[in-house]
């Protein structure tokens, strides 16, 4: 098990400076030293060996199920203290190294009983596709608070980066908000455009021979028009030239990923 050692470590190694100082004119205090610093690295790493993360303390990392390219994702790394006593922590995440870091990853935490904390920060990707997080290296002291002991929690996670869907719902609501706006004050129909029946009408001059209905001609005994408007309610296909040069970046994402 990996581990540093802790203020109070070195606080007592500091002590075996003093006679170590006096060995100058007493040579037999070093070996006094030598036995004393022996003696506090056995006690160090035998606190170590007989130290573990209480079981009562989980910790887990959580984000969404997919990231938007080109916008910032959060991600939480939560730590639940379901023991008796106060659990003191140092966490530090490990997050895919392509994409932009935005705030600390580490932080040191005091988590009381019965209760939890929470390590926030936002990864911003730089374009489509899969990234990978590792795992999350956890410190916590020993029970003689001679060192902090690390070890790492969680599995690696992939998580998958697709088109920024969030900005075109947005532009999508404005467009909405703007049209309803429209209707509100006026409400057009563009006739005589299109291709989608609205109605007949009586003939006049400069209209299109192949529009008139001699069906309803014959019926009403004088020249009717069939009258179109635009097309509403039609499917519609979207063509996206995804080629080389489409790979160009607008800020921080591509082309494509802009258009899409």
């Amino acid at each position: 098990m990996r581990f540093v050692f802790a203020r109070l470590s070195y606080f007592l190694f500091a002590l075996g400076l003093v006679p170590l100082a006096l060995s100058w004119s007493h040579p037999g205090w070093r070996w006094v030293v030598l036995v004393y610093d022996v003696a506090l690295m056995t006690l160090v790493l035998l606190d170590v060996w007989r130290s573990s993360l209480p079981p009562g303390v989980l910790i887990r990392r959580q984000f969404a199920k997919r990231f938007s390219v080109g916008a910032e994702n959060d991600v939480q790394v939560l730590i639940q203290n379901r023991t008796p006593a106060t659990v003191q922590l140092r966490v530090k995440d490990e997050y895919p190294p392509k994409m932009h870091l935005n705030g600390p990853r580490d932080a040191r935490l005091n988590v009381d009983a019965q209760t939890s904390a929470a390590l926030v920060y936002g990864l911003t990707p730089p374009k489509r596709g899969r990234f990978e997080f590792g795992q999350t290296a956890v410190r916590y002291l020993s029970k003689l608070k001679l060192a902090w002991c690390e070890i790492r929690v969680g599995e690696p996670a992939v998580i998958k980066v697709y088109p920024n869907m969030r900005r075109a719902r947005e532009a999508e609501l404005k467009a909405l908000g703007a049209r309803s706006l429209v209707s509100s004050h006026r409400k057009t129909s563009w006739r005589g455009e299109g291709r989608e029946f609205e109605s007949m009408r009586d003939y006049v001059r400069g209209d299109e021979l192949r529009h008139i209905s001699w069906t309803a001609t014959a019926r009403r005994g004088k020249l009717t028009t069939r009258q179109y408007q635009i097309e509403r309610d039609q499917t519609i296909l979207i063509a996206l030239d995804a080629g080389r040069l489409m790979t160009a970046r607008i800020g921080q994402e591509s082309k494509l990923d802009s258009a899409v």
